[in-house]
Parts: C-alpha cells; sequence; structure tokens
C-alpha cells in the first residue's frame, strides 16, 4: 500500500506480531524498518516511545479507539474526522475533511506560532530587565522611583505593546 501512495520503502514491511517485547530489541526493529502491519493496541505506545527514546518527535495519525494509547504517547496525535469519537477527543489535532495534505500548512502555522512567542518573550525579557537597571539605579543613587504607577502603563505600551505589534507584522 505504501508503494502505491508513492512513498519508498526501503526495507519489506514488518509484521508486529512477530515484534520482539524487549525496548533494545523493538528500538533496532524499528531502526531497520519504516513499515508495519497488524499493530496491536498494546505495541503502539511500545512503537512510539522507542522512537522517542532515539531522540525522534512522534506524530500518530489513527481513527479508531485502538490508537488512543498510541495518541497518548506521541508527541502530536493526529485523528481523522470520520474516526471515531474517542480517537477524536484524544487527539491533538482532528483531520476534519480526512485530508493529510492539510498538514503542512498546520505544521507552518505551528512554526509561525512558535516563532511569535519567542519574540515576544524577547520583548517580556528586555523589559524585564530595563525595569531592574532601572530600579537598580534608582537604589544605587538613593533616589525615588521615576515613575509612578500610572506611567508604567505608558512605559509598558512602548516597551512591550508597540514592538510586539510591529514584530508580528514585520514577519511573514
Amino acid at each position: 500500500m505504501a508503494s502505491q501512495v508513492g512513498l519508498a520503502v526501503a526495507t519489506p514491511a514488518v509484521d508486529a506480531r512477530e515484534l520482539p517485547t524487549a525496548a533494545a530489541d523493538l528500538v533496532a526493529v524499528m531502526d531497520a524498518s519504516s513499515a508495519f502491519g497488524r499493530v496491536s493496541p498494546p505495541q503502539k505506545p511500545s512503537m512510539v516511545a522507542a522512537l522517542q527514546a532515539r531522540g525522534h518527535v512522534i506524530a500518530m495519525v489513527g481513527d479508531g479507539v485502538n490508537d488512543i494509547l498510541g495518541f497518548k504517547q506521541a508527541n502530536i496525535g493526529i485523528a481523522m474526522g470520520e474516526g471515531s469519537g474517542a480517537a477524536r477527543a484524544v487527539a491533538q489535532l482532528v483531520l476534519l475533511y480526512n485530508q493529510f495534505a492539510t498538514l503542512p500548512a498546520v505544521v507552518d502555522e505551528g512554526r509561525r506560532v512558535i516563532g511569535n512567542v519567542e519574540r515576544l518573550a524577547n520583548l517580556f525579557v528586555t523589559k524585564s530587565i530595563y525595569a531592574m537597571l532601572l530600579a537598580f539605579a534608582v537604589g544605587v543613587a538613593d533616589m525615588a522611583f521615576p515613575l509612578l504607577p500610572r506611567q508604567l502603563t505608558l512605559v509598558g505600551a512602548l516597551t512591550i505593546g508597540i514592538p510586539a505589534f510591529f514584530c508580528r507584522c514585520n514577519q511573514a
């Protein structure tokens, strides 16, 4: 089936009924093969854990109740929209129209969101350092803090709000 949909499978498919139960042996088989068939529900989280032990980030796609354990173990669970309600409830992402073509757009959007969060975190760290240095300078100079609480709103707007707006608009 994998070759029919255009996936290059270098090794023959492995019948999961013959997979070893020991974690080290399972990792070796998982590294050597890329296609597995007849995987039982208890084997799915074991296979996901074996790949995660090798440093892989795992996304698991499924449509039934037997995929729920794997969804919980994987980094992200992707359920088919026409799958069981339990699988849709546990998955982090549901493909409403059962089209895998939407996944690249989902990954791009996730990367965009993470980038925006990182940029905003940098702005908050900058504002915090600015406030800390100002408080330290005021303490060393032995004078009153120069800003009233109502002025801190303006400082927050100038150091967080406006730069965050332009930072978001500036990125593609």
